[in-house]
């Protein structure tokens, strides 16, 4: 598809322009779909971001009422989604790596990792909800 794209357009210019004119309006035209594409991924990614905040706040917001509900926090996030299919969602970020939850301090805090895209966690760009003992 994109080559025929390319095909129209160098076609339609190729009988009036040329060979460096040619030449030009193809290299802008790579340019110009480079660009777009560049744009369009980046839109993506914070798209990505922005969904894996907003799960991560309402993952956050469920393991306080699991707490206040049984009295300790779930052991992992598979005792927190339960079978309920909706929720096993929350077992991965947006980029399908699993998000990493730990009990620090004899549960005084807890957090919610994603490593952001990344394959491996605590990298500098990792996304984390803390959650301290004001809370618990």
């Amino acid at each position: 598809m994109i080559g025929a794209f390319f095909e129209i357009i160098l076609t339609f210019f190729s009988h009036k322009l040329s060979g460096k004119n040619k030449i030009v309006i193809g290299v802008i035209i790579i340019l110009i779909f480079s660009l777009s594409i560049y744009l369009g991924s980046n839109k993506y990614e914070n798209q990505k971001k922005r969904n894996t905040a907003n799960e991560m706040s309402v993952i956050e917001e469920n393991i306080l009422s699991f707490k206040k509900e049984r009295g300790r926090l779930p052991y992992d996030l598979k005792e927190l989604t339960g079978s309920n299919p909706l929720k096993r969602e929350w077992l991965f970020d947006s980029w399908g790596n699993a998000y990493r939850y730990e009990i620090k301090d004899s549960v005084k805090y807890f957090f919610v990792l994603s490593s952001n895209g990344a394959n491996s966690h605590e990298t500098e760009d990792d996304m984390i909800v803390i959650n301290s003992s004001d809370s618990l």
